[in-house]
């Protein structure tokens, strides 16, 4: 684009000296000002043409999920925060109430006296235990019931295995035979299976007798003291803050897990009186003063992040997008700052938009550097060159 003359006419005809004899002012000479060139979009070989927006790489509108009376907000527009930095403090009393009373609920169960009635309870569980399965033995475990019932088993095996021979054998002396082995086999398992109830009910324990009744509340004794002993096993390692085996049960343990899971929320829920910035960035928006009312999703503060800005394409054609690259050099026109700067495509959207009627796609532009002055939402236009 060639200079812009500008032409000074104030030519100042100071005529008033052209009334003297013989008198005439030389006309006054233009003066001739060479405006500063404007920047324009260097090519980089010839091609495609964009305009572009120049994009934050974060931004975020924060806001609670629960609402309460603000305290204090101690940011301002334009402030520059860390991550982590506070922006917004509700009122965090009733939190605090919560997340004491979690606190000496814990404490009281994992007390040295809380540890040190587990470990009685512990001992005395063993206790059960060993009694328990000391009748467990000696009124199932001894008993030969195991044996009656294999040759129940066996015998029932035997006695269908002939039945079946008996009316399916083939005609002739092979088949007699098989008759003959099955009637042996069943006779077998029917003298073993009298004799292993003989067995069982001769050594049975004094006083005990044969009723199933006895056998059942013995075993669910010992079954219950295991069960016992494990529950009180498992509480102790949990009150010492040790690793307790997965699935492991009892009413104690719940208990505790519960009063930790109450002191986890109770955490939760006072952190959740605080706004934190998830990222550093400069504060662009900030709608509350302390002794609002926050309501729950209201936005109270916007957070962006301009230290790393890049551009988006707002209308690259679909005739124009095949020959735009990833990884192509481009050139962005700073159009405001008068300023070209180098750029690499990071990635060029797979889905279309409209503009206008007009089918366009959306190219991510990296910049080589961040000239001095921009800011998110500045229109630039890029050059992408011949894409080759």
């Amino acid at each position: 684009m060639a200079p812009k003359l500008w032409l000074s006419l104030g030519l100042a005809l100071a005529l008033a000296g052209c009334t003297g004899v013989g008198g005439s002012s030389a006309p006054a000479v233009p003066t001739l000002i060479l405006s500063t060139p404007a920047a324009s979009l260097a090519p980089v070989s010839g091609g495609v043409t964009a305009s572009g927006i120049l994009v934050a790489a974060q931004e975020a509108d924060l806001a609670f999920t629960a609402g309460g009376q603000v305290v204090s907000a101690p940011v301002a527009l334009g402030d520059n925060v860390q991550a982590g930095q506070l922006l917004v403090q509700l009122d965090p009393a009733a939190a605090q109430r919560e997340l004491d009373q979690a606190q000496r609920n814990l404490a009281e169960l994992t007390s040295s006296q809380a540890i040190a009635n587990a470990q009685l309870a512990l001992g005395q569980a063993e206790q059960a235990f060993t009694d328990a399965q000391i009748n467990y033995n000696n009124v199932v475990v001894n008993y030969p019931k195991g044996e009656l019932l294999d040759a129940q088993d066996t015998l029932a095996k035997a006695t269908a295995h002939y039945q079946y021979v008996a009316n399916h054998h083939d005609p002739g002396t092979s088949g007699l035979i098989q008759v003959g082995l099955a009637y042996h086999y069943y006779i077998q398992a029917l003298q073993d299976e009298q004799k292993a109830e003989s067995d069982y009910l001769a050594k049975r324990p004094s006083g005990v007798g044969a009723s199933q009744s006895t056998v059942d509340i013995v075993t669910g004794q010992y079954e219950v003291a295991k069960a016992n002993l494990s529950a009180a096993q498992n509480y102790l390692t949990a009150l010492r803050g040790e690793a307790v085996p997965a699935g492991a049960t009892g009413a104690q343990l719940s208990g505790l897990a519960d009063a930790r899971s109450q002191l986890a929320e109770a955490q939760r829920q006072l952190a959740a009186t605080r706004l934190i910035a998830p990222f550093s960035g400069t504060v662009s928006a900030v709608n509350v003063v302390g002794g609002d009312y926050a309501a729950p999703g209201e936005t109270l503060v916007s957070l962006v992040d301009v230290s790393r800005l890049h551009v988006e394409t707002t209308d690259l054609s679909e005739r124009d997008v095949p020959q735009v690259k990833v990884g192509q050099a481009v050139m962005v026109l700073f159009e405001d700052l008068n300023q070209n700067v180098t750029g690499h495509v990071r990635s060029i959207s797979p889905t279309a938009g409209t503009l206008g009627g007009d089918v366009v796609y959306k190219a991510v532009i990296d910049l080589d550097n961040q000239p001095d002055g921009v800011r998110a939402g500045m229109s630039v236009k890029v050059n992408f060159g011949s894409g080759s």
